[in-house]
């Protein structure tokens, strides 16, 4: 799995950086599912329900429009993304619930989710990349690009 620069930069423009700035969420997209390097293309920010420094909610409906527009235009929902006010990135319990729900509802068209956290620390040792195959939420391995 790759990001594209786009999609690098969206996340350093929403990491959270700064006393009391709150935490974002969004959707990740890939064009081609088909082959073995699937390329996070296009990543989205989801208007806040509810956001603090340690928390975010998002309406589910929003979150739907958003994947079935983009959806028109060739782009599949492949994850979510968010941040935490933290150096080192990790799931939190409502975060693997989140992971776990995510998956199920994909379940009849991908084989799992890609979860992205985003911590403080400058990428890539700050971004942290799970995959959630419905059973069970797994860490990849970060290689930067050269």
């Amino acid at each position: 799995m790759k990001f594209a620069s786009n999609v690098l930069s969206l996340f350093e423009e929403n990491v959270q950086r700064g006393y009391g700035r709150n935490e974002t969420v969004g959707q990740l997209y890939a064009r081609e599912l088909t082959t073995t390097d699937i390329v996070i293309e296009h990543a989205t920010v989801l208007p806040p329900v509810s956001a603090s420094p340690t928390g975010v909610r998002f309406s589910t409906y929003q979150a739907f429009d958003e994947r079935a527009k983009l959806f028109e235009i060739g782009l599949h929902c492949v994850g979510l993304w968010h941040t935490h006010p933290v150096s080192t990135p990790k799931p939190s319990m409502k975060d693997e619930l989140l992971a776990a729900n995510y998956a199920r509802a994909a379940a009849k068209d991908l084989p799992g989710v890609v979860f992205v956290i985003l911590g403080t620390k400058p990428f890539p040792r700050g971004i942290g990349v799970w995959f959630h195959d419905q059973k069970s939420l797994r860490q990849l391995t970060l290689e930067a690009s050269r």
